[in-house]
């Protein structure tokens, strides 16, 4: 069974690798517009920049889930609801619905008194809604709607 600290660490190392790629990615890019036009220091940055943006995409693409939930009883729009790699490698999917469950339902779970009275002022103004919930195994994650509410993310706290 995997522990809240190796939970943590493995986020922030595949956290670190993607941002890594993705500012080596940028730097490449930078380097493509100080470079002279058609030289074959451009040819190699763009090789390079192209092979980067594959890995990018690829990691996203597996770090990714989209759930398929009925959110006919929901309060609240939740738009498309997504689940990040991390938590998809720790949190049963007993566990997620469970949580989507009732954070549809304004149940905020294990929210300080902060956060729910955010929430509240959230559901009136407009603004992004946050929820707590543990897995069985006693796991924290989050689910995060957005002020748009155009995505739910649900997420463990390292991939924030």
């Amino acid at each position: 069974m995997t522990n809240e600290y190796d939970t943590t660490r493995n986020c922030v190392y595949r956290a670190r690798n993607i941002h890594d790629a993705l500012r080596e990615f940028l730097r490449l890019k930078h380097l493509l517009r100080s470079s002279e036009p058609d030289s074959a220091t451009q040819v190699e940055i763009l090789a390079k920049a192209s092979q980067l943006e594959k890995l990018l995409c690829k990691a996203v693409a597996r770090n990714l889930r989209v759930l398929s939930l009925d959110v006919s009883r929901a309060t609240f729009p939740m738009g498309t609801i997504v689940q990040t790699g991390g938590s998809r490698e720790t949190i049963t999917l007993n566990d997620v619905v469970r949580a989507l469950e009732k954070h549809m339902r304004r149940d905020w779970g294990d929210c300080g008194e902060e956060d729910v009275t955010a929430n509240r002022r959230a559901l009136a103004e407009g603004g992004r809604l946050l929820s707590v919930h543990q897995t069985s195994a006693g796991i924290k994650f989050w689910i995060l709607t957005e002020a748009d509410r155009s995505a739910t993310t649900v997420l463990l706290p390292c991939e924030y």
